[in-house]
């Protein structure tokens, strides 16, 4: 995969950074809408002993449950999260809805009851857009806050992904 984009990147790479694979995915159903879970992109963590594509099958029926079929690599965002000293290698996909919608199966308790909408590749990019542009201005401690550099980054990420899916 080729590398796409490296946000918060550092002159010299740390060593200290644990590394963390993840899974992302601009999801396209049969008119062209985009998934969007919680104002975001499908995806996580890819688990202990998993491929990234079982990762991304995974983390889209347990967040929206759905299926899908992998259209094609987009690439990698590396996230340098410098608060948790993580290093993110996040793995974009765009893919396609197949099937019927099922009850999503996440465990997660900050995923339970959070939703997926369906939106025009339009609306999502300008969503994304406004998002950086708000969380952009905050500055000083609430930026080095990591749940602000996560939503910050994940955005990012996920603006990066529709661009280059977009092409």
């Amino acid at each position: 995969m080729k590398l796409l984009e490296t946000i918060n990147k550092h002159e010299n790479e740390p060593t200290d950074y644990a590394e963390r694979p993840t899974v992302k995915a601009i999801v396209v159903d049969e008119n062209n809408n985009v998934s969007v879970f919680s104002g975001l992109l499908l995806g996580g963590g890819v688990e202990e002993g998993e491929t990234i594509e079982q990762a991304l099958h995974r983390e889209c029926m347990e967040e929206a449950g759905i299926t899908i079929e992998i259209i094609k690599s987009l690439g990698i965002v590396v996230q340098y999260r410098d608060e948790i000293k993580k290093r993110y290698k996040v793995h974009g996909f765009l893919a396609r809805l197949v099937g019927e919608h099922e009850a999503p199966t996440t465990e997660q308790g900050d995923e339970i009851g959070k939703t997926t909408e369906w939106l025009p590749i339009d609306k999502v990019r300008t969503m994304f857009e406004k998002r950086i542009r708000e969380l952009e201005v905050i500055t000083g401690e609430g930026f080095a806050n990591d749940a602000h550099q996560g939503k910050l980054y994940n955005t990012l990420t996920a603006l990066t992904f529709l661009n280059e899916a977009t092409k």
